[in-house]
């Protein structure tokens, strides 16, 4: 994730990323109220953070990130069409999620830092 982050998005530019238990917890939200969310579209955030930025948090968390490198231009050819679309996409135009409403509709929200403290607790120390 850190290479793609640095491979395609300038050193200044955030990303947003969401935990896996707050998917859950939305699309459970959207089962068991489906008049609040039928029809609604939501982009889903937890935090936005830059490439040094993630590697700083992952790692004052005790997790080790693998070593982020820009994918030289010939490398990049060969990654799947959908992860250059997508981070090309991202880079571009990238998630808008309003992260401080969603905050108010789900206070339990996780930021990188709070999954980080939470993955290492759970003894998960590398990523990639």
């Amino acid at each position: 994730m850190l290479s793609m982050m640095k491979t395609y998005l300038r050193p200044d530019q955030a990303m947003q990323l969401v935990s896996v238990q707050d998917v859950a917890w939305f699309a459970a939200e959207a089962f068991e109220k489906p008049d609040q969310y039928l029809g609604r579209a939501m982009e889903l955030a937890g935090d936005s953070v830059t490439a040094r930025s993630a590697a700083s948090i992952l790692r004052d968390a005790g997790i080790r990130p693998s070593r982020g490198f820009t994918i030289p231009s010939v490398m990049q050819k060969r990654l799947p069409e959908d992860f250059r679309l997508m981070f090309g996409w991202i880079a571009r135009d990238g998630f808008k999620a309003d992260i401080p409403v969603l905050r108010r509709e789900h206070p339990s929200l996780l930021t990188l830092e709070d999954w980080a403290l939470q993955s290492a607790k759970d003894g998960r120390q590398r990523l990639s």
